[in-house]
């Protein structure tokens, strides 16, 4: 847990304080993508994964983490690993021309994916 990047207070009331009660802690850990990421959960997966690049919520050091681990972990050449750079934030804030454009990639990525043509 990345003290830098403490829950919001809200979070805090609705959750608990990960970083001085270690149950807390150990149940955040339990559901965090990263760190339940294997080996077998990778065979022939095909992931997109969209980073904003003015996030405040997911640092975009969060995203290339997350797309390093899952690339060290990867031995299996079928799946492939997407990694898209928005240039939006964590709350659409983008004309909606761009958030079309974003979708259409991703849905060509989900039926290629899925080998309908």
């Amino acid at each position: 847990m990345d003290p830098y990047l403490p829950l919001t207070t809200t979070e805090q009331l609705e959750w608990g304080n990960p970083v001085v009660d270690t149950h807390i802690h150990s149940l955040i850990k339990r559901y965090s993508p990263v760190e339940n990421l294997s080996k077998e959960t990778l065979k022939s997966t095909d992931i997109w994964i969209t980073a904003g690049l003015e996030d405040e919520r997911v640092p975009l050091s969060q995203s290339l983490n997350y797309t390093q681990k899952l690339r060290r972990l990867s031995t299996d050449s079928h799946g492939q690993l997407v990694l898209y750079l928005s240039d939006r934030a964590h709350t659409h804030d983008a004309h909606i021309s761009k958030e079309l454009h974003e979708l259409s990639l991703e849905l060509s990525f989900l039926l290629h994916s899925l080998s309908i043509k």
